[in-house]
């Protein structure tokens, strides 16, 4: 699949291609927004260096993502990874039903279905759980989340996983020490 990334400054554009390409994603840089007449707005990315950017390419084009400057490109990145892997939370259902929770992502909570507490969830901690949810009852290997949440590539040491992990089961589990929702085991990461 081909992003496309709108980007009025040439050398930007560039660097941006290079790490994409660096990273695995196909990406068309593109230096007019009237190329993004008639492509799929979910896949086209702008970035906008001033504010008068920002609103004139927003008001034509409402559904595009625009990332300002200055420009992260971890952001980008992630929301390539996004479109790219089905981790767009404007696909998803407006409520998933998670057994134990009820969870909204575009809102970025988990709705306890016992107790009706709310748990407010970051990005990371919503994209572990939809993508443990897509791949449910099957299990998933911790490079799995690595590559499809954060875009890691195989080989890299880190304790990011670990720790949202440990994080998140501070915020769904009645006992994080014993974890009846989000399971780990010998096989991977699931939901229960």
């Amino acid at each position: 699949m081909t992003i496309q990334i709108m980007c009025t400054h040439q050398k930007l554009g560039v660097l941006i291609k290079k790490s994409f390409d660096h990273h695995g994603f196909e990406a068309d840089i593109i230096d007019n927004s009237d190329a993004l007449e008639g492509a799929d707005i979910r896949k086209s990315a702008v970035i906008a260096a001033t504010e008068a950017e920002h609103v004139r390419i927003s008001s034509k084009y409402p559904d595009v993502r625009i990332f300002s400057a200055p420009l992260r490109l971890g952001k980008l990145l992630d929301w390539a990874r996004a479109v790219s892997y089905g981790l767009d939370h404007k696909k998803w259902p407006k409520t998933i039903d998670m057994n134990h929770y009820l969870m909204k992502p575009d809102r970025l909570e988990l709705v306890c279905n016992d107790t009706g507490r709310v748990i407010r969830l970051t990005e990371k901690e919503r994209d572990i759980l939809c993508f443990l949810w897509m791949n449910k009852p099957n299990h998933v290997d911790r490079q799995s989340l690595l590559e499809n949440v954060w875009g890691y590539v195989d080989g890299i040491e880190t304790h990011t996983l670990e720790t949202h992990i440990y994080r998140l089961r501070q915020k769904i589990e009645k006992d994080p020490s014993k974890p009846s929702f989000l399971i780990t085991d010998e096989h991977g990461y699931r939901l229960d």
